[in-house]
Formats: C-alpha cells, sequence, structure tokens
C-alpha cells in the first residue's frame, strides 16, 4: 500500500492466513477489520482464514456474527470448512448450546457439508456437556448423511457410552470398529480399561493390556492408571503394585 498499490482479497487473505498461522489471531483479525472497513470483496477463503483466527482467539461472538454474516450474503456462502471452524470455535468458547444451533442449521440445509471432523467436534462437546442420548443421536444422524465414522469418532462414543453406563453397547462400538477395519489405537483401550475400573472387573481390565501389547501398542500413563484403579477398586492391591512395577519397568511415569 505504501507504494501506492492497494491491496486486494487475495492480498488481505493471505496476509490474515499468515497471522493466523503465525499465532497472531488478533492481529488477523485486525486485518480482516480494516479489509471489511475499506470495502475489499471478501470471499469464503477470507472467512474462513478469520474464522481460523477466532477459533484460535476463542472468539466465539465474532465467529457466529461472521457466520451469519456468510449465510445473509447472495455472493459468498458457508463451506464445510466454515461449519467446523465455528462448531469448534463455540465449543472451545464453552457455548455449546451456540454450536448445537450451527451444527442445526448444517443439518437442516442439507447440503452434504457435514464432515466427519465437525460432527466428532460437536460430539465430542455433547459428550463433555453429559448429553449422552444427543452424542448418540448425532452419531445416528451422522451415519444417515452417509459421513464415515473415524477413530476419534469411536473414541468419542465408547467414552460417551461407558459415561452413560452402557456397557453393552460399548461391546458393539468395539465390533462395529473392527468391522470397518478401523484398528483400536492407545486412547480406545484406555478408555475401556477406565471402563473395567468403574464395573470393578481388573480381569478384563489385564486381558485388554495384554491384546494392547499383542496389537503392537505401548501403553501410556493414563493406560497404567486406569489399570492400577481397576485392581484398587477390585480389591486386588497386589495386582494394582504389580501393574506400578511394570510400569516403571517400562520407563513410563
Amino acid at each position: 500500500e505504501d507504494d501506492g498499490i492497494p491491496p486486494n482479497t487475495y492480498t488481505y487473505t493471505a496476509l490474515i492466513t499468515a497471522c493466523t498461522k503465525g499465532g497472531q489471531w488478533e492481529e488477523a483479525i485486525q486485518v480482516f477489520e480494516e479489509m471489511r472497513e475499506s470495502g475489499v470483496p471478501m470471499n469464503t477463503v477470507t472467512y474462513n482464514a478469520t474464522l481460523a483466527a477466532c477459533e484460535d482467539g476463542r472468539r466465539c461472538d465474532l465467529a457466529l456474527e461472521l457466520y451469519d454474516e456468510m449465510r445473509a450474503s447472495k455472493e459468498v456462502s458457508p463451506d464445510a470448512l466454515t461449519y467446523k471452524a465455528v462448531v469448534a470455535t463455540c465449543r472451545l468458547s464453552g457455548k455449546l448450546e451456540k454450536a448445537t444451533y450451527v451444527l442445526e442449521h448444517m443439518l437442516d440445509s442439507d447440503t452434504g457439508l457435514g464432515t466427519t471432523a465437525t460432527y466428532t467436534t460437536m460430539m465430542a462437546a455433547l459428550m463433555k456437556a453429559h448429553e449422552w442420548q444427543k452424542t448418540f443421536q448425532l452419531y445416528n444422524k451422522m451415519l444417515d448423511a452417509g459421513v464415515q465414522p473415524n477413530l476419534h469418532t469411536y473414541n468419542v462414543l465408547i467414552s460417551a457410552h461407558q459415561a452413560a453406563q452402557q456397557w453393552d453397547q460399548v461391546e458393539t462400538v468395539v465390533a462395529e470398529m473392527r468391522g470397518r477395519g478401523i484398528h483400536l489405537n492407545t486412547v480406545s483401550y484406555t478408555s475401556l480399561i477406565t471402563g473395567c475400573a468403574d464395573c470393578k472387573d481388573s480381569e478384563r481390565a489385564q486381558a485388554l493390556l495384554e491384546e494392547m501389547h499383542k496389537e503392537g501398542l505401548t501403553p501410556d500413563t493414563f493406560t497404567y492408571t486406569a489399570l492400577i484403579t481397576a485392581c484398587t477398586k477390585s480389591n486386588e492391591g497386589d495386582a494394582a503394585l504389580e501393574v506400578f512395577d511394570q510400569m516403571l519397568s517400562a520407563g513410563v511415569s
């Protein structure tokens, strides 16, 4: 601009993206505001770059403002990245009801924009808010929409069923994962072992640890802690000590 060449849409968008990727989300938003005041046209990429900054800064208010602006515009419209960013920003800001509002718009629009990441992000938010049934309902909507779950989706689903004490459903989810060719990871096994602790089933917990080793997975601190808890709740103090020794021998602390 100092050389007499005014910045255009692509210049501003590139600068917003650079600021966000550089961890300068406040500067990214300032550039966007300058762009808007200058009357430079904004496209979907511009909005999404700014929404990424909102996500970093937990600016739910601005994210919703931009989202509504996009929906009202004739020049731009939300895409899959838009929905993902807005839902994530609302969730990270603790505004679950706002995240649900955006997600419902996406589902009602019937545009096929729902992605695995968007659904899974919202499922995780509902699960953390103890909204078990809504978590399961959203998973079913995800399948109905033809969106394929991934490992993270299933890990959220396992945790939700366990929190709801639906132990039979946990086994069903694991069977479904394997049927889709999705392998459990350390997080999956740790979650399952945690469920065993809640059920006071240390035998099953020990079996899961052995299964982990056979799968070539490395238990971490959380895994061993869950197993120790399972042994303790089953009144097996000696077994808990043995697990602790295994943990130290494995160099996990």
